[in-house]
């Protein structure tokens, strides 16, 4: 593995609890924006912000399935995902689902 992959997994292993954003992982790597979209281009295949929204999808499912917060609307401000419309729509186009859906399934699996 590149030793700049390596620090961009490790970045983001140890940031993965908060909203990461492409500025700040320039930043903490030391590169530009070119050769930050080139490292995920070959790591990834796809850009920073494809990623990094992804990424905050998945950390906001799984805070829905693990039933650590009680509203849609908390997840989705906790990951930085401000527009609660534009979170829902991608949270669905990436999940199949809405998150109140996951959320509602959650709650009636633990009941």
């Amino acid at each position: 593995m590149d030793p700049m992959e390596a620090a961009l997994r490790s970045y983001l292993e140890s940031n993965r609890e908060r909203p990461i954003r492409p500025g700040e992982l320039c930043a903490a790597l030391a590169v530009g924006e070119r050769r930050l979209r080139r490292l995920f281009a070959v790591v990834y295949g796809e850009t920073p912000n494809q990623f990094l929204r992804c990424h905050r999808l998945r950390l906001a499912r799984q805070r829905l399935q693990d039933g650590q917060e009680d509203r849609v609307t908390d997840v989705g401000m906790r990951y930085g995902f401000f527009d609660l419309g534009r979170f829902a729509s991608q949270y669905r186009a990436l999940f199949d689902e809405l998150p109140s859906e996951t959320l509602r399934r959650h709650r009636a699996a633990g009941d």
